[in-house]
Formats: structure tokens, sequence, C-alpha cells
């Protein structure tokens, strides 16, 4: 664990962590950097960093088979995960959570978690572009609990539960994805606060219905395709 402005680099290193505890974590202002490294089997989380001027940069590494989160980042923290795998983790494969917290996941493959791919909540932010987020034991995005999601160009598809799924006054902007095959509806609006912006979009193939807005969410909707 890494705290009090910190710095890790790890370059080409394998972390493999049989403890309860994260296999990297920086807390309270430290920041680690990660390029063509594999975290795994870590019974916490893969990655998990904490606290405003935290930092994790994640790039051309994996993040797998973790007994909870591939990544959390929480309490103000950033974290930036670009051309990099989070596979078969235990939980979502990343986490968002807390005010000011903030994420970038960019040409990144998320597939095979146990919960949501990329789950965003407490007013979090993730911006999300150019990612195959896949084959998820429940949706592959979840914006919840008044957080913010910007997604672009991102392939979603064959998760067990939606898409996407907008929740208790959440917003999500959403442009050129294309939301398929998933268990349950491509994208699902839940709220009074949910709105949600598709420009762009496909939702294709999705075992619900494509778009469904419910209890006074609201969308809008702008070439937008459903079939």
């Amino acid at each position: 664990a890494l705290g009090s402005a910190a710095v890790l680099e790890l370059r080409d290193c394998s972390v493999k962590c049989a403890s309860e505890f994260s296999a990297v974590a920086a807390r309270d202002g430290a920041r680690v950097a990660m390029r063509g490294a594999t975290v795994t089997s870590a019974l916490g989380s893969g990655i998990e960093v904490s606290g405003r001027g935290s930092e994790a940069h994640v790039l051309e590494s994996a993040v797998l088979s973790c007994g909870q989160r591939g990544l959390i980042a929480a309490a103000g923290a950033a974290a930036v995960l670009e051309r990099s795998r989070v596979w078969e983790n235990r939980a979502s494969g990343l986490l968002l959570t807390d005010a000011h917290t903030t994420g970038t996941l960019r040409e990144c493959d998320v597939r095979h978690n146990g919960m949501h791919g990329c789950s965003v909540q407490g007013e979090a932010t993730l911006y999300a572009e150019k990612n195959q987020v896949v084959e998820n034991g429940r949706s592959g995005f979840a914006v919840t609990m008044k957080a913010r999601a910007r997604l672009e160009d991102n392939h979603v598809a064959a998760n067990r539960r939606s898409g996407l799924v907008v929740m208790d006054a959440a917003r999500a902007g959403l442009r050129g994805n294309r939301l398929v095959d998933n268990a349950k509806c491509g994208v699902l609006c839940h709220g009074p606060g949910v709105r949600v912006c598709l420009a762009g979009d496909t939702l294709a193939r999705n075992a619900g219905s494509g778009l469904v807005i419910q209890d006074k969410a609201r969308a809008l909707l702008e070439g937008l395709t459903v079939r």
C-alpha cells in the first residue's frame, strides 16, 4: 500500500496477491502508474485508489481473477485505464464511488466479471470510449446515485442484465455506442432525476426492450437505431 504522496511505477511486472487486501493500493495523495503489468488473484480488489490527489494510471495492463473488484476508485481519487484487460473479477470490473472521483476508460476489454462491467455511483464521474464491455454477470454499465457518465463508441454486448442502467438521479450521455444481445434491456432509465441523452446509438437484439424509461426518468433521443 502507498500513502502520503508516494509514487510507484510498475513496468512489465506481475503482481500475484493471496492476501485479503488489494494487490495494489494508493491512498492519501499517492500515485501508481502501470504499463505492461498484470495484477491477479488478490482476495480483495486488484487495484484500489482512494482520497483526493490519489491517482492510478493503468496502460496496456491486465487485472484478472480478483476476489472483489478489478479496480476501485473512491473518495475523490482519479483512475485512468487505457488499452487494458479487466477480466473475471468476482465483483464489478471497475467501481467508481463518491463525489469528485473520476474515471477514464479507453480502448479496454472488460468481460466475465461477476457483477457489472463498470459501476459508477455516489456522484462519481466516468468517461468511457471505444471499450468492449461484454459478458458480465449483471449490466455492462451501471450509473446510479447521482453519478455522471459519458459513453462514446463502446460495444456493450451479451451482459446478463441490461447493457446500461441509469437510476437514482444519475445522468448519462451516449454517442455512437452499440448495445446488443444483452439479456434484458439495451438501456434502462429509472426514477426521478434521471436524465439520459442518446445520439447515434444502436440498440439491437436485446432480450427485453431496446429502451425502457420508467418512473419519471427522462430521455432525449437523436438518430437512435432500435431493432
